[in-house]
């Protein structure tokens, strides 16, 4: 049954009623889908024919036998394929030729044959090849029309070719599907036929073959099981392919069926107007071909699809017959080398009878044939000693080999496994049982490392029986050496003795270096697959650690779980399981000499505990004292606390390291091992904090701590160690020795007990208002890290509950992971702050020493005189300068180095701690965001933008931001100390430093998120217009300022006169520059001003500056006087250069003085006004000595003498009450 639909909207204008016919104005193709009702037809058929346009509207459609012949005619000769399956064309086509009336038995068959012809007014290959030679013959064409048009044909050619490929393909899978069914049972019945057949034995006969026919035999059977591994190998492969061909089929259908409808919308759309009628034709032949080349690969995909379960079974069925051939090989082959292994051992043992004969034979005729057979038989005895380890290394490689190979296997299906199903609950404990079945990696690491030693040794050992080969190998020159420690006599009648042990010697060194050589081979292959093994597993476990952090590995906690803990507590202690850790102990840790010394050691500390706090408490009594207070004081108190805390971790360590390292134990020892040395490093860690904090102890007298904080800390502490070091043993060894259920549920209630009396202790410890380091952020200046104590103290305090609660819903393995991470990155925090309190101390000491010998210098310098007397003054007076240099004394620099140093520390400590879930990090790299075009291997694909690569490019803007910030001023210091740069200088390159981590960090950012220039030139074009309008101010001041500090006209520190501003540079920005004047007010000037205007630089290349001193005198002054005394007042001054001398100079005669100016150089520009202001006070004390009169304005008087003149006088003494 089919019927016909009709494919683009565009065309439902010009639909016929009748026959469903589709015109698209001004195209001529006629577009149709008839689809067939079949079951393994999913896709439609699309036809595109070439029709009269004049016929397109027919009323009458009844079609003539002659008619219908033409038609079929014209369907034997399409180009356009379609999208059904290729088995339905025969069926389609032969039912639409009976409806039209009727066909031949010749044009039936045709139809039946599929054959692909062209219509007559359709393109060919012929034709396409024709109109390629016609276009680059054609001189009416330009050579862009020539171009379009050549490269349109030549597209048409390439669309038929794949026409051709994908019916080839389409085709094959259709055969595929025919024979697939036959050929799976016929490798079926092989294998079922091989697996009934006898089992490969060697039969009696063998026995009495010869070593070289055992050879032979052996490498033919090898060969033919490498060949047959190779093609499982192969099929496998074929497999794992297979398995993911149905997701890529259905997303290559998907694009194939949007590509078509594209064409088809291509098709109707009407050509332009102005195009040439050849190119537009050109244009067709190349899109129709096109559609068709979709629809015949929507095609060759359906097969495709169809025919994978058919496949699928044949490749299932091949690989069990090879597995079967595998089988009977690889025991043919164990066979042989079981004989030839057998056959060795005899002749290395009947080597070493003849040489014990030899031996026998030579002990009573001389010395020296004594000690040579005996070499011969030491000989035999080492070709025993590598010949029997053969078959032994035989089977590890075998051991190893299959190993790797069922981890692979395990690795490929259950990658599938998540590629189909996602992250499914179920594959939790699956995966996690597999995780728990991997090898050890440590221990095949320290064999792979004594393979390599163990090679070493047998290529020297083979240098050396390669010497000893080439010395005997000449016989009668060896026999001669031999002969020559005998007497003459006594080599004449022992010639023949002589002669068996050298050949004796011969035969040993040869089977010594053949058997060598195949030892070394065997070692070369154990190594290699147990390489090869550690890189699978490696594999294979990070597959696994990527996974199994998401994955529930246990069912959700319910209270009927509460009915098993009796069991589990009965098996957690059952007799059996402790009388084996019983006879642990006695065999492994009892005998050890380290863990008697550790328990003599541990008895010492602790009888000597009070002895300990006392030594701690001494430590304290230098504190404060300027000439005693050292850091060794406060190392000791570190060192004693730290034996303080030791006794009892100490003792669980070396108890759990002695059952978890020896290679004899078992499974139960070493697990209890591993949690007795967790336990042990948690519970020291916890008594070193508790007596950190004692009173009068390293917190309170060194560290400063104030005493209420300290014995507040130590009360929680102790609260704390009576649940959580219990709890922790408890569920440690509930992991340990029941790891298939993860615990159970003894763990979960540990866990439970764990996680409360922690989220307590942080909760009195961390709390912003309430908690033990509340009072770090009452302080004036806080710094950031106490600011947002409210968001990380909510988190860290969140975290253990968070923990239980993954417990409680069956995410064990992920909660284990996650509190053993956050309990680590806890006592890093401790250990961070005890090393930051160290430094700062250290820093302090170092401050408070400096001040207190430069008090003491100066106190020195300044009472020389009274020595003597004084010495008890400056000893309590240097005192409070000592005290006086406080923490606020310390330098800013010295407080930004050491906070960067503790942050990198930080940043180390947390990546070796949280390192454990970074793999399961990777999953993000699944979750795609967004994708990008990029061009790889000259091919344009799209890439993912995935959630991995948001948190990665959040990374870089945190990282580029803080390094921004800090990285200047530590860089500062560097610059400073190690090459005493100018601060100008080092502002420059600190500036520019800044620019480049921005800019580098921004593109990185950008870059990660999958921005490309091709994306952004939009932007930057939209820029540019801006900047050209709006912003070329500001893009002017910015150039102005890379310039400014390139060039340099001004640096930081510069004096300038800019306008009627004087004032030194503070700071140059990106847009402006900051001036301070002598009034410490501050002016911003544009960088444009610097650059295009007039500056005044009084520093620029010369710190050196002129100054000017003009004074004004009587008439009638010495004038050769009054300049020997300015002179002189500067030749005085200590910052006046004397090269250049300052002169003075007579300049004018003014009003009421006769000018003199004095000219002078001063050193320094910041002693300017100091010189000035001594200038002036030295040349005034000098005039005033030599009664040189400053003169100063006169005014003349004239009364008029036409009228009286009238005087009174008053006396000021009255006058001055009264006013």
């Amino acid at each position: 049954m089919m019927r016909t639909t009709h494919f683009m909207s565009q065309c439902d204008a010009f639909t016929l009623p009748a026959d469903g016919r589709s015109l698209c104005p001004g195209s001529g193709v006629d577009l149709r889908a008839v689809q067939s009702g079949t079951h393994d037809q999913p896709h439609p058929r699309y036809e595109i024919r070439r029709v009269n346009p004049s016929l397109a509207y027919s009323a009458d459609d009844a079609l003539t036998h002659r008619q219908a012949k033409s038609v079929i005619a014209r369907f034997r000769r399409l180009l356009f394929g379609t999208i059904i399956v290729q088995t339905c064309i025969r069926p389609v086509l032969l039912v639409l030729a009976l409806a039209l009336g009727g066909l031949t038995v010749d044009d039936a068959e045709a139809a039946a044959d599929g054959n692909r012809g062209a219509p007559p007014m359709l393109v060919t290959a012929d034709m396409l090849h024709a109109k390629i030679g016609e276009a680059e013959r054609n001189p009416e064409l330009d050579a862009k029309g020539r171009a379009s048009l050549i490269a349109l044909y030549r597209d048409a050619l390439s669309n038929l070719g794949k026409i051709d490929a994908h019916t080839a393909r389409a085709d094959a899978f259709a055969e595929i599907r025919r024979t697939a069914p036959q050929e799976t049972d016929l490798v079926r019945q092989r294998s079922a036929a091989l697996k009934a057949a006898d089992p490969p034995s060697v039969v009696a006969a063998d026995t009495a073959m010869n070593g070289v026919q055992i050879e032979r035999d052996l490498k033919r059977e090898e060969a033919d099981l490498a060949a047959v591994q190779a093609l499982r190998a192969d099929i496998e492969r074929q497999l794992a392919y297979q398995e993911s061909r149905p997701t890529a089929i259905r997303q290559a259908l998907a694009t194939a069926q949007e590509q078509q409808r594209a064409i088809a919308a291509a098709l109707q759309s009407a050509a332009a107007a102005d195009e040439p009628e050849i190119l537009t034709e050109a244009r067709r032949w190349s899109q129709e071909t096109r559609y068709v080349a979709q629809s015949t690969l929507l095609q060759a995909l359906d097969q495709e699809l169809l025919s994978l379960p058919m496949k699928w079974d044949l490749l299932e069925a091949t690989r069990d017959e090879k597995m079967v051939k595998i089988d009977r090989i690889g025991q043919r082959v164990q066979n042989l080398k079981a004989l030839n292994n057998a056959r060795r051992v005899e002749q290395a043992q009947q080597a070493v009878q003849a040489a014990e004969r030899m031996l026998q034979t030579t002990a009573g005729l001389s010395p020296t044939l004594a000690a040579f057979a005996e070499q011969n038989l030491v000989l035999a005895r080492e070709l025993t000693a590598v010949t029997i380890p053969l078959d032994t290394l035989e089977k590890e490689q075998a051991q190893a080999t299959q190993m790797a190979e069922r981890i692979r296997a395990n690795h490929r299906r259950e990658q599938a496994a998540t590629e189909i199903s996602a992250l499914s609950s179920g594959l939790g404990p699956l995966l996690l049982a597999h995780r728990q079945a991997l090898p050890d990696l440590k221990v095949y690491q320290r064999k792979t490392s004594e393979l390599v030693q163990k090679i070493a040794e047998v290529n020297v050992r083979r240098l050396r029986y390669l010497d000893e080969a080439a010395r005997v190998a000449n016989r009668p020159a060896a026999v001669a050496a031999l002969a020559a420690g005998l007497p003459a006599e006594q080599a004449e009648s022992l010639h023949d003795t002589l002669q068996a042990l050298i050949a004796q010697r011969q035969a040993l060194l040869s089977q010594q270096l053949e058997t060598e050589a195949r030892y070394l081979e065997r070692l070369r292959k154990l190594r290699a697959a147990e390489s090869d093994l550690l890189e699978t597993a490696r594999s294979y476990d990070s597959f696994l650690e990527k996974h199994l952090f998401w994955l529930g590995t246990q069912s959700g906690t319910q209270f009927a779980d509460l009915n098993r803990l009796p069991e589990e507590a009965r098996l957690l202690l059952a007799p059996t399981r402790w009388s084996e850790l019983s006879r642990a102990l006695e065999q492994q840790v009892m005998p050890s000499f380290v863990f008697w010394l550790s328990v003599l050691l541990a008895l010492v500390l602790t009888a000597r505990q009070g002895a300990l706090t006392d030594r701690i408490k001494g430590t304290a009594r230098h504190i404060g004292s300027p000439d005693l207070d050292d850091l060794r004081h406060t190392l000791c108190a570190l060192g004693w606390t730290l034996l303080l805390a030791l006794p009892l971790p100490l003792l669980l360590a070396v108890a759990g390291a002695l059952m978890q390292g020896q290679a004899h134990g078992t499974a139960s020892s070493h697990a209890v091992g591993a949690g007795l040395t967790r336990v042990a490093f948690n519970l020291y860690i916890l008594l070193t904090l508790r007596a950190i904090c004692l009173p009068g102890g390293l917190a309170t007298e060194h560290l400063q701590w104030p005493e209420s904080v300290a014995q507040r800390l130590r009360v929680e502490l102790g609260r704390l160690l009576w649940v959580f070091i219990p709890a922790n043993l408890i569920g440690r060894l509930a992991l340990d020795l029941n790891p298939g259920i993860t615990g159970g549920i003894v763990a979960r209630l540990a866990l439970l007990l764990i996680t409360l009396p922690l989220v307590w202790f942080l909760y009195q410890v961390f709390h912003p208002r309430r908690g033990v380091l509340a009072h770090l952020r009452r302080q004036p200046k806080v710094a950031l890290f106490f600011r947002l104590q409210p968001v990380w103290a909510t988190a860290l305090i969140a975290a253990p509950m968070v923990v239980l609660a993954l417990t409680l819903n069956g995410y064990v393995y992920s909660a284990v992971i996650l509190m053993n991470s956050l309990l680590l990155t806890l006592w890093l925090a401790c250990g961070m702050v005890l090393l930051h309190g160290l430094a700062w101390r250290w820093l302090t000491l170092l401050r408070q020493h400096a001040a207190f010998r430069k008090t003491g210098k100066e106190r020195a310098a300044a009472d020389s005189e009274f020595a003597s007397a004084a010495a008890d003054a400056d000893e309590t007076a240097a005192e409070p300068a000592y005290l006086d240099s406080d923490l606020a004394a310390l330098s800013e620099d010295s407080r930004e180095l050491l906070g960067i140093f503790s942050i990198l520390l930080s940043l180390a400590g947390l990546y070796a701690i949280w390192s454990a879930v970074f793999p399961a990090l990777t999953i993000l790299e699944d979750i795609t965001l967004w994708t990008r075009a990029a061009t790889v291997d000259g091919e344009d694909r799209r890439l993912p933008i995935t959630l991995a690569d948001l948190g990665l490019a959040l990374i870089y803007l945190i990282s580029t931001v803080t390094l921004a910030r800090r990285l200047p001023a530590v860089l500062d210091m560097v610059l400073l100390e190690r090459f005493h740069m100018s601060s100008s200088s080092r502002y420059t390159a600190t500036t520019l430093t800044t620019y480049g981590i921005v800019a580098g960090g921004t593109l990185l950012t950008l870059y990660t998120l999958g921005a490309q220039w091709s994306q952004l030139q939009w932007l930057a074009a939209a820029l540019g217009v801006g900047i050209g309008f709006g912003l070329q101010e500001i893009v002017a001041n910015f150039i102005s300022g890379l310039i400014i500090l390139f060039e340099r006209p001004v640096r930081v520190g510069d004096l300038i006169t800019v306008g009627n501003t004087d004032g030194v540079v503070t700071r140059i920005r990106i847009r402006a520059t900051t001036i301070r004047n002598a009034d410490r007010q501050e002016l911003v000037v544009p960088n444009k001003e610097f650059i295009t205007g007039r500056l005044l630089n009084w520093s620029l290349s010369d710190q050196v500056t002129r100054v000017k001193v003009s004074v004004g005198v009587a008439y009638g002054t010495d004038i050769d006087q009054a300049h020997a005394l300015m002179r002189e007042a500067a030749d005085e001054h200590e910052h006046i250069l004397a090269d250049p001398k300052p002169s003075v100079s007579f300049d004018a005669f003014g009003d009421n003085s006769l000018m003199l100016t004095l000219r002078a150089f001063v050193d320094d520009l910041d002693h300017r006004s100091t010189a000035m202001t001594d200038l002036h006070k030295a040349i005034n004390r000098k005039f005033e000595q030599a009664e040189i009169a400053m003169a100063f304005p006169q005014r003349d008087l004239h009364f008029d003498p036409r009228s009286p003149l009238r005087v009174t006088l008053e006396d000021a003494r009255q006058a001055k009450p009264d006013a």
